[in-house]
């Protein structure tokens, strides 16, 4: 295996985020990303299909620092962000049975015992 080869293999993921995540703010990204990614699933049945749109895993990689942001998204323009958070945080605390309401609202809940 070439030497560069095995070094990429070998690093995170993160340590190669596009040069525009690196020269923006992750507010600025997750705004732009999060807006990409309504347009062009806005007419998208599928939740599976839209929550793995390239803008919405662009989202989950901004990591830790995008929690905030996904739950104030959450809190003032409900949508399909558990997927993100849960992958973000590795949690999951909205039950099995729970409509989309309740889940986000057990995700802002979580946000406040967590923050």
């Amino acid at each position: 295996m070439e030497p560069d080869v095995a070094k990429n293999i070998a690093e995170p993921f993160w340590a190669h985020r596009p040069r525009e995540i690196e020269q923006r703010s992750t507010e600025e990204v997750f705004r732009q990303q999060a807006q990409t990614w309504k347009d062009e699933t806005k007419h998208c049945s599928s939740v599976k299909k839209a929550v793995t749109h390239r803008s919405y895993l662009r989202i989950i990689g901004l990591g830790r620092p995008a929690i905030p942001l996904l739950i104030r998204e959450l809190d003032e323009r409900p949508d399909h962000w558990f997927v993100a958070l849960e992958s973000i945080t590795g949690e999951d605390p909205v039950p099995e049975t729970a409509t989309f309401d309740q889940a986000v609202k057990a995700w802002i809940e979580w946000w406040n015992r967590h923050r």
